[in-house]
């Protein structure tokens, strides 16, 4: 546990990796404390979480303090976040965030073994993946399921059959103390119970012994065709097992509403808005749904865009589990995007339920969240020498529709958002000042991705904006007014096109002396425009090529497209930096940028520091703090913002020389590695050495004198590991941190 807490301590703490490359000369970590202001004009708690979509809410205590804590797991981007009940106050800690496994679609926390802490469930293909939480002041997760969870179903054991398109049900459902499950059978309507035999037959809670006990738990079915249910269907036989009508998906929650010692049911259904709650005549033995409704909290119904999912836990600190709802859809444009998480205060008790709705932006109000997408500049709008934000998006939920066939549509307007940096030039500040920039939201298209440059040669900044159609809009500044006046062509440039979901640069590549247009895309690469000149006070642009720099940012086992968004900074050097976010997350970062026309870009980096944020990434890079380091802003599909401070990079150029030598040679490293500390003075001097991939699993450790022998790591996956070496002598003491390549 010691190992596992050093490697947060060394790498999260700083939210940044710390090892930066020789190339870069600069490097970054997570600034959390740059202070927010709303619309409202109340300050942001936290602002620069990054956005939220569709999220789980899990409520588990992380720091072991007694007190229940929140995980939110935002399965567009696969993004977990933690935070820990500070005062009756929720606290962003990503610190916690390294404790976790890597986990997809869904994550469901429960402590089946009864030792005080809750264990993880979460989707793997084919079924659930089960991870034990042995921790004891911090989570540490081992994976006990290989490769998934089973059951007993006939005569042989085999998957418990989970689609990434259901969240399960995991509680005691017989309540004899150990864990069940209920699940719907991937191809069909009705849902199944795996019983937990733990109890049965060792006489402890301490396994995962299923047993499928049943195919129609509740005596009820889903139709086919709709979010209709049957009720009593296991009775009158409408429909037979192994003949089932095909299942597509479903949200569970299970809880006793009616305190009658069984569980009720409230159910999701994808691509409709509302949950249908089924209470239960049955008994915790026997399940019988006797009735349904359609329109749950009475007092105001869930209709919420698409496939609802619901979470029973306290967040208002009054120690009364409060009704949550959020998205669970899969897909990034099938769903609301924003006021997406109806919070219901449970006003009655936790016998008698009473939920009432407070908000439908819960958490969302307290971050920046722009729906989907964001796309952000920095720029001095208001010509105050302080750096403002602007930034487009993918747009909020416009409509959302059925069609004759049930197939859910949804449609999204784009527009443009405007912080004010009312801080100092040390120490910014940011405000909401408009949240519909230039008016364009009137257009209802989707991506509105922005640039800013002087295209016209007339001395003043314009404006261009890439859209999802890849047109582009051209906003002419006219005149020297503040705020400045603009003059709208849509469809400009002679309606060039770089394809779906242009992303320009405005950059005078060639060295004319004028604004070149480059453009990332769908396709995931940049696309080339030069300026050939004004005419009528607009630009010409000449298609070069789309294949810029062999910029190529797909990562084809993930998706076929690439996303490519650009966005460029003069690094302390003087060096062009171009960053390029993608449909992964990742950034690219690239030099010998200027004035290449034909060649290959450098490729610096095809992870920037691994600063993973989110989905269909996009950067904004400056000096924003008046320092000698850029700063950066990194916007994700989730609607929201991460601000990464610059800082004097731990290794590369200029660097302050470290009065120990530590060196991990060779690197990269196929076979073996060794680690050597040198205090140069000649005595012994024992350090810890830890080694972690970069998902905080640990991998190796021992203490050494002076060196390690050789580690042996031709077992070892082939990417990227983090070494620490802790020490303490007579005059100092310290954690040391750097990467290791291995590379077969």
């Amino acid at each position: 546990m010691y190992f596992r807490f050093l490697f947060v301590f060394c790498i999260f703490l700083y939210s940044a990796v710390l090892c930066a490359q020789e190339e870069h000369a600069f490097a970054f970590e997570r600034d959390d404390n740059v202070q927010v202001i709303s619309g409202s004009g109340d300050t942001m708690a936290f602002p620069w979480v990054g956005g939220l979509n569709a999220v789980q809410f899990i409520s588990t205590d992380l720091n072991d303090d007694g007190n229940p804590d929140l995980v939110l797991f935002d399965r567009l981007g696969n993004r977990l976040l933690t935070f820990i009940d500070n005062q009756s106050e929720w606290k962003y800690v990503p610190e916690y965030q390294a404790f976790f496994p890597p986990v997809v679609h869904w994550v469901i926390m429960r402590d089946y073994d009864n030792d005080g802490d809750d264990d993880l469930f979460t989707y793997t293909t084919g079924g659930i993946k089960v991870y034990r939480n042995d921790g004891q002041q911090t989570p540490d997760f081992v994976c006990i399921t290989d490769p998934f969870l089973t059951s007993l179903q006939g005569s042989i054991y085999t998957n418990i059959l989970t689609t990434y398109a259901d969240y399960p049900g995991i509680i005691d459902i017989d309540h004899d103390g150990d864990l069940d499950i209920l699940t719907f059978w991937g191809l069909g309507s009705f849902v199944e119970m795996h019983t937990n035999r733990s109890m049965e037959v060792y006489g402890h809670a301490d396994s995962l012994l299923f047993e499928k006990t049943t195919y129609c738990w509740g005596r009820f079915a889903e139709s086919e065709e709709s979010n209709e249910l049957f009720l009593d269907t296991c009775i009158n036989g409408q429909f037979q097992p192994g003949n089932e009508p095909k299942h597509t998906g479903s949200t569970f929650l299970l809880f006793d509403e009616d305190y009658d010692g069984d569980y009720d049911l409230l159910l999701g259904d994808v691509d409709y808005p509302t949950l249908a709650f089924l209470k239960n005549g049955g008994s915790d033995q026997e399940a019988f749904m006797i009735s349904q409704q359609f329109d749950f909290p009475e007092s105001f119904p869930v209709f919420l865009y698409s496939f609802p999912c619901a979470f029973l836990l306290d967040v208002d600190f009054d120690g009364l589990k409060d009704l949550i709802v959020s998205t669970f859809d899969p897909s990034p444009d099938h769903s609301e995007v924003s006021e997406n998480i109806w919070m219901y205060k449970n006003q009655g008790s936790d016998t008698q339920y009473d939920f009432q709705l407070q908000n439908m932006d819960f958490f969302q109000r307290d971050m920046i969240d722009l729906g989907a997408g964001a796309y952000p500049v920095f720029y001095d709008w208001n010509s105050d020498g302080l750096l403002d934000i602007v930034t487009g998006n993918y747009g909020y939920t416009d409509t959302c529709y059925l069609d004759a066939f049930y197939t859910l549509h949804c449609k999204y307007s784009s527009s443009v958002t405007l912080y004010l940096n009312e801080g100092t030039r040390t120490t910014p500040s940011f405000a909401l000042a408009d949240g519909d920039l230039f008016g364009l939201s009137a257009l209802k298209e989707e991506a509105l991705f922005p640039t800013v440059g002087d295209v016209d040669g007339d001395g003043d900044d314009d404006w261009v904006i890439g859209t999802g159609s890849g047109e582009f809009i051209f906003l002419r500044r006219e005149g020297p007014a503040t705020p400045p006046e603009f003059e709208m062509f849509p469809f400009a440039f002679d309606a060039i096109n770089p394809g779906k979901f242009s992303a320009p640069l405005l950059y005078d590549l060639d060295d004319d002396g004028d604004m070149d247009l480059i453009s990332g895309s769908r396709a995931g690469k940049l696309t080339f425009f030069e300026n050939t000149g004004i005419n009528g006070g607009i630009p010409d642009f000449a298609f070069v090529t789309d294949e810029l720099g062999g910029v190529d940012v797909r990562e084809l086992n993930m998706s076929y497209y690439g996303y490519s968004t650009p966005t460029l900074f003069t690094a302390p050097d003087g060096r062009k930096i171009l960053l390029v976010g993608s449909e992964s997350g990742r950034i690219f970062a690239y030099d010998s940028i200027a004035g290449n026309t034909e060649t290959d870009f450098h490729l610096l980096s095809a992870d920037l520091y691994y600063l993973r944020t989110g989905i269909r990434t996009a950067c904004a890079a400056a000096y924003l703090n008046d320092d000698n380091w850029p700063d950066l802003i990194i916007g994700n599909y989730a609607g929201g913002l991460t601000l990464f401070r610059g800082i004097w990079p731990p290794s590369g150029n200029n660097e302050s020389p470290d009065p120990v030598a530590f060196q991990v040679v060779p690197n990269p490293a196929a076979s073996h590695v060794s680690v050597t500390l040198n205090f140069g003075d000649n005595l012994p001097h024992f350090f810890d050495v830890a080694v972690f991939t970069v998902h905080g699993e640990l991998v190796h450790k021992e203490t050494a004198v002076y060196m390690t022998g050789n580690i042996d790591i031709s077992e070892w996956p082939d990417g990227l590991y983090v070494v620490s070496a802790s020490y303490t002598n007579a005059t100092q003491s310290g954690v040391l941190v750097k990467k290791i390549v291995v590379l077969k």
